[in-house]
């Protein structure tokens, strides 16, 4: 960015989230934390947690051989902790619950290893894992499941005294009030052994696309036009006893489905837009003209369907009646709703009463927002009154320190940069980039 002529590269106008949320963990994770991890160099290979759309990111990487979540704050858990209980019976009869990775009872322990993330919902992050239980006896039962019963454990180590068995672990977003060696961990955990209770194991799709809603894992894959789908139900019993039941849905052939916010699949067909169920039925909910055939969904108060043979379209929204016209487009319909709508083009603007556009800042749900004339949402860099300010990819100012393009900036409580001075011991040069 050149202040001198206030222009901007293509380049300067993307946000790099990762990098934002790679420097942001890197602050934290290394704050007092040396009991846990070595010291080494966390590495800027953060992967976004698929399942959030229109939510807040989260992002995975390995540190010094264990799995952190985080947010874009940097708000982190070391998963490779906490696994909530899991019982473990010897043929001594003793019964012990292990509840992390670190402690050692009556001879009995337990670790994670291939771990392979699933998705998220609003307060949880899953994913698959390999628990391996070592004890200084045989072990018989886990979680009340025979150890020898069908084939979801691997008996064949240490003489029966090692058992490995795959699980998909529910692990809280919130951290625990202690931490583990100075680090964060989940503050919930629970693990479900990927098996029936009668041992039998349960296996995922391969390859499939994968949602989370209402605490079901729902995986589908799209072949040419036919959709299969299975769900995993995750189960918690008195006993402790934690286990998954899948269920398969006959491939069926959908043109298009659609994921709401909070992770539920959509579907319009013959005039009727279903919502999955997310066990095994697709229920009715809005009866639409016959002729359309696709979707968008935020959520079940706020979508549209519309076909793109003939020029119809419906918005469901909880602001409205049903909106239907025949022979207009759909940004005449979007102007009949108050509050964010998402235009045909993927643009956001804001009607304020009357449907008017809103122009300029807006602050909304304790969060500033900047729509150019046209009400159009904004991104990345803008210039206002010769004051610059950025914006994130969800269309929030930002405050405080930014890297955007390998370069370090500060923007101050107001969300304006600050240039040729010093921010906490920083210079910053009269670009606004951090002087190294």
């Amino acid at each position: 960015m050149d202040m001198s002529n206030g222009e901007l590269s293509e380049n300067n106008l993307i946000e790099d989230n990762i990098d934002n949320a790679y420097l942001a963990l890197l602050r934290k994770i290394r704050k007092n934390t040396k009991g846990r991890y070595s010291g080494t160099s966390l590495k800027n290979d953060l992967v976004e947690i698929p399942n959030a759309k229109f939510g807040k990111s989260w992002y995975f990487t390995n540190y010094d051989g264990y799995n952190i979540y985080t947010d874009s704050e940097g708000n982190y858990i070391d998963a490779d902790y906490n696994l909530g209980k899991i019982k473990v019976a010897t043929t001594s009869s003793n019964i012990i619950t292990l509840t992390n990775t670190m402690d050692k009872k009556e001879g009995t322990r337990a670790y994670v290893s291939e771990s392979n993330v699933l998705g998220q919902d609003a307060d949880y992050i899953y994913r698959t894992v390999k628990v391996t239980i070592e004890s200084d006896e045989i072990i018989s039962k886990i979680d009340g499941i025979d150890a020898n019963a069908g084939n979801s454990f691997d008996t064949s180590e240490n003489d029966g005294k090692t058992v490995s068995f795959l699980a998909i672990q529910k692990i809280s977003k919130e951290q625990a009030e202690d931490k583990i060696d100075g680090a964060n961990y989940a503050k919930n955990t629970v693990t479900y052994i990927l098996s029936g209770t009668d041992g039998t194991s349960v296996s995922l799709l391969d390859g499939a696309q994968i949602s989370v809603a209402g605490g079901y894992i729902v995986e589908y894959i799209k072949d040419s036009g036919t959709i299969t789908i299975q769900t995993i139900s995750l189960y918690e019993e008195r006993g402790n006893q934690n286990y998954v039941y899948a269920y398969n849905i006959e491939p069926e052939e959908i043109k298009n489905i659609d994921i709401d916010t909070n992770g539920n699949l959509w579907k319009v067909e013959n005039g009727i837009v279903y919502k999955f169920d997310n066990y095994s039925e697709w229920d009715k909910i809005y009866k639409v003209d016959g002729s359309m055939d696709n979707l968008s969904v935020y959520d079940e108060n706020h979508m549209i369907i519309w076909s793109e043979d003939v020029d119809v379209y419906s918005i469901k929204s909880e602001d409205t009646e049903e909106i239907k016209v025949e022979g207009y487009g759909p940004e005449e319909i979007l102007a009949k709703k108050l509050g964010w709508i998402m235009n045909t083009d993927g643009s956001w603007s804001y009607n304020k009463p009357e449907y008017i556009k809103a122009t300029g800042w807006l602050y909304d749900e304790n969060k500033w927002y900047y729509l150019n004339s046209f009400g159009i949402m904004q991104t990345g860099w803008i210039n206002e009154n010769r004051k610059w300010y950025h914006l994130s990819e969800n269309g929030a100012m930002k405050t405080g320190w930014l890297n955007e393009s390998g370069k370090w900036y500060y923007l101050n409580t107001s969300g304006e940069m600050l240039y040729d001075t010093t921010v906490d011991g920083y210079k910053l040069g009269i670009n606004g980039d951090l002087i190294q």
